[in-house]
């Protein structure tokens, strides 16, 4: 069943990937999960080893790739950092 979140973005996929932030010395191997609205398959690329929740921060990237009309490729991507005491940046 196709998401309805792809609404009119042809071969919509979407990505997930959350990773140690700052990149920490012995770093924890990324999780990446990644949905595609054509076939409504949800994939785990890397679901890493347990321990990002021991790290005091983690980055989070939410990217969608698109074809959008007269078959131009299209990206957008948010990126948050996210810490014990909350989301990290600017007050």
């Amino acid at each position: 069943m196709k998401a309805d979140s792809g609404g009119e973005l042809g071969a919509l996929v979407e990505t997930i990937d959350v990773i140690a932030f700052p990149t920490p010395v012995t770093a924890s191997p990324a999780l990446q999960i990644t949905r595609n609205n054509d076939t409504a398959a949800v994939t785990i690329v890397g679901a890493g080893d347990g321990t990002m929740t021991t790290q005091p921060s983690i980055r989070i990237n939410l990217t969608a790739n698109w074809t959008a009309k007269g078959g131009m490729a299209r990206t957008r991507q948010l990126t948050m950092v996210l810490s014990y005491g909350g989301v990290t940046g600017r007050h």
